[in-house]
């Protein structure tokens, strides 16, 4: 299964990736742009949105979720697809980790600005059950993709996902 950005997002996608300056906080007491812990707020809105991939897919677990995401979360995926809500969430991360015992996830970048954080991953494991109607083939899954968060009060309220998947 392929999904597709609309042309019309591509630049705006390698304008994001190839020149947005990476911006630290003005308001540091030093200047520097980092809190007093040593972390700017563009490190620590890209460790929140880094979680799902550490925690959920790679640790399986589900009980961290409500500390990642808000309450009224909404997830806009591939072809109008939407997930809202932490309830909806847990449904969609327990299917993932169900259909594939050893499913693994890589961050391969991310680059913040703002309140948004872009990160490109990639994530992989056997087809070892059911996922959305499709019976286990036992061959390697592989989802790679690009999700655009959108981090408010240290938690991800907002995603836009971009994904391709091969070998289910």
């Amino acid at each position: 299964m392929t999904h597709l950005l609309r042309i019309s997002t591509l630049p705006a996608l390698a304008a994001l990736f190839a020149f947005a300056p990476l911006r630290d906080h003005p308001d540091a007491p030093d200047g520097s742009g980092r809190t007093a812990a040593g972390q700017s707020d563009s490190d620590s809105s890209k460790a929140i949105a880094r979680r799902w991939f550490d925690e959920v897919i790679n640790q399986r677990d589900l009980d961290a979720l409500p500390d990642i995401y808000g309450s009224d979360y909404v997830w806009h995926g591939p072809e109008g697809q939407e997930i809202h809500g932490l309830d909806e969430v847990r449904e969609f991360a327990a299917a993932i980790l169900a259909a594939s015992d050893d499913r693994r996830a890589i961050v391969h970048q991310q680059v913040a600005e703002g309140d948004l954080v872009v990160t490109r991953f990639t994530s992989s494991g056997h087809h070892t059950g059911v996922y959305q109607g499709v019976q286990p083939t036992g061959k390697i899954w592989r989802t790679e993709g690009i999700v655009i968060s959108r981090i408010v009060d240290g938690k991800i309220a907002e995603d836009w996902e971009v994904t391709h998947m091969s070998g289910m």
